[in-house]
């Protein structure tokens, strides 16, 4: 069995639990839903009805999911201003 490191264990705790929207969050999550939903409507209008299609609406499901994740997991509201402290991610360990 594996003990996972204290980065580890913060980056999941991070990323399997509730982050109430702060600020102006919930705007850009539905910013960012908005102008995806332009994009997916593009996609079914021009191209046909196929796996190809699925799968490319699929993965722009994934960009809003990760793109929202990032604004929720990354930045902490300290009552008048929103930062984002930098933080290594799974992938920059990867060697």
């Amino acid at each position: 069995m594996y003990s996972p490191s204290e980065r580890v264990t913060k980056q999941l705790a991070s990323t399997f639990r509730y982050h109430k929207p702060q600020g102006s969050q919930s705007i850009r999550y539905e910013r960012i839903r908005d102008e995806a939903g332009k994009l997916a409507n593009l996609i079914a209008t021009n191209t046909p009805e196929s796996r190809e299609q699925s799968v490319a609406l699929t993965k722009l499901e994934e960009v809003v999911m990760f793109a929202n994740a990032a604004i929720a997991r990354n930045e902490t509201w300290d009552g008048n201003k929103m930062t984002a402290p930098l933080q290594l991610t799974f992938d920059s360990d990867v060697r």
